[in-house]
């Protein structure tokens, strides 16, 4: 009887491990899907994940990205076109090129007067380019600087400049005299008004910034102001003149700037401001003020071949400060405004 009961036991047994087993993998799934953390540890068992990438790309060269479309060479060929913005027809610009790149200057020449040249840079690189003409005059025209990045086998590019132009005053009026003539009755401490009007003489030029200067007697006059240009474009105060322009004896300058390029198409400007006497000093009669106006342009520093950019070796004024020589466009020719109106406006 006993012999007989013992295949039952084994067999009981043997279903109560099958049992188990199920029950062990139906929990050990559901761990798998419902845990990431246990996931991960199982995934890693079986399939070891590689050691993680610790390399930092933004300070990889840029490489193939920059040179990808270069030839063989290295070498990018750039044609460089160099026109008058402001000609009626196509017209070439003998313009001056300086190319600076990896900090120091690359490249420096001339287009010719055809205004066109082959220039060899190094395919790849980043550059700053600055073209100009720094002839004093109308033979100059003024800077201009742009990116440009060597990438391919050869390249074109075309841009246009302003030339250097010439500018006249072409009056100093009273406002409040109805013959709008240049004299104005002035006394001790007042203030008195003055009209000054301007433009470009040469069609299809420009002058870049120009600025009005002022000189008046500093034993009578107390200050000189420009309070308003006629197109809303607000006065700069200038407080440095070049040191070419010298006042009289016992005279001093004023000088307020037209911050913009400013081309005879754009006609006549009114600059209006005021002149304000010294407190108990009324000013001689027929004693006057004398007014000019310069321009702003681009000239290049007697160190400008080690310089490691543009605006290290270039810099805009109204003069060259290391000459102190004039730059762009030559100055006007002086205007008056005098003191004493027999009208007594």
């Amino acid at each position: 009887m006993a012999n007989k009961l013992m295949p039952l036991n084994k067999k009981a047994e043997a279903i109560s491990g099958v049992t188990i087993f199920f029950i062990a993998a139906i929990v050990i799934l559901g761990a798998y899907l419902i845990s990431p953390g246990f996931k991960a540890t199982v995934d890693n068992i079986f399939h070891p994940s590689a050691s993680p990438d610790t390399s930092d790309d933004t300070n990889q060269p840029l490489g193939n990205e920059a040179t990808k479309d270069c030839p063989s060479s290295g070498t990018t060929v750039l044609t460089l076109n160099v026109g008058d913005a402001l000609a009626s027809s196509p017209t070439n610009i003998d313009a001056e090129y300086y190319i600076f790149g990896d900090n120091k200057l690359f490249k420096e020449g001339t287009t010719g007067t055809d205004g066109t040249v082959d220039i060899s840079l190094t395919c790849g690189m980043d550059f700053k380019v600055l073209l100009v003409n720094t002839s004093t005059g109308t033979n100059g025209a003024y800077s201009k600087v742009f990116d440009y990045s060597a990438r391919r086998a050869t390249d074109s590019i075309s841009k246009n400049l302003n030339t250097v132009g010439t500018i006249k005053i072409l009056g100093i009026e009273n406002p409040s005299d109805p013959s709008r003539n240049s004299n104005v009755s002035i006394v001790g401490g007042q203030a008195v008004n003055f009209d000054l009007k301007f433009a470009v003489n040469s069609t299809e030029d420009a002058v870049d910034r120009p600025t009005v200067m002022c000189q008046a007697n500093v034993s009578s006059i107390k200050d000189v102001s420009i309070n308003s240009f006629s197109d809303g474009v607000k006065p700069v105060k200038v407080t440095s003149n070049p040191n070419r322009i010298s006042a009289t004896s016992g005279y001093q300058y004023f000088a307020y700037e037209y911050p913009q390029t400013l081309t005879q198409a754009q006609g006549v400007r009114t600059a209006s401001g005021s002149v304000t006497a010294l407190g108990t000093i009324t000013p001689v009669t027929n004693d006057k003020m004398t007014c000019l106006i310069v321009d702003h342009a681009m000239w290049k520093k007697a160190s400008y071949k080690s310089a490691g950019s543009v605006d290290e070796g270039f810099t805009i004024g109204m003069e060259n400060t290391e000459s102190n020589s004039d730059v762009g466009a030559a100055d006007s020719a002086p205007n008056y405004l005098y003191w004493g109106n027999t009208g007594g406006y």
